[in-house]
């Protein structure tokens, strides 16, 4: 009985699958370097990639369908990503609930829905240069920067994520010299 139950129980946890691919998260940089840093009551220190609960790892992994190099940041209250190759920083609390999420973009790719909303709600000869959004689970708010030759502004704009509505926040308008 102990002949064959070694060798079946060997193949059975060398094929066995994990919950979370680990070939979805680059945790670390290509030239061998850990990116994944802790905050200690003693400073900085190289953290690891069981630091990063699994709760946090689905998530994020629902968030982006595609592997995505990220630089992880651990503190005592609070687990940061940080992706390298866009401006993003996903932020959760440390037992794995999402907080927020930070992006900063150019405004060419702003949501059609948003740049509809634009054109009803601001003067049409304006045109989005940058957009940093913020998103939590429940609203997400665009702070978008827009100009044309004789102005520039700076629009906040909320948007309910349950019910899709937009509203304006706050619309400053500047003159240029």
């Amino acid at each position: 009985m102990k002949k064959l139950f070694v060798p079946l129980f060997s193949i059975l946890t060398i094929t066995a699958n994990p919950q979370i691919s680990p070939a979805k998260f680059s945790i670390h940089h290509p030239d061998g370097f850990q990116y994944i840093t802790m905050k200690t009551e003693k400073g900085l220190k190289a953290g690891y990639k069981n630091n990063i609960s699994a709760d946090i790892l689905r998530h994020f992994s629902k968030l982006f369908d595609t592997t995505v190099d990220a630089d992880w940041f651990i503190d005592d209250e609070e687990v940061t990503a940080s992706l390298k190759n866009e401006n993003v920083m996903v932020r959760y609390k440390k037992n794995g609930c999402y907080v927020s999420t930070r992006k900063v973009y150019d405004g060419t790719k702003l949501d059609e829905n948003i740049l509809s909303f634009l054109s009803e709600n601001v003067n049409a000869d304006l045109v989005p240069n940058l957009v940093t959004e913020l998103s939590s689970a429940e609203n997400t708010a665009y702070e978008i920067s827009m100009s044309n030759d004789k102005y520039w502004c700076v629009l906040i704009i909320s948007k309910n994520n349950e019910e899709g509505l937009l509203s304006i926040v706050s619309k400053t308008i500047f003159k240029k010299a």
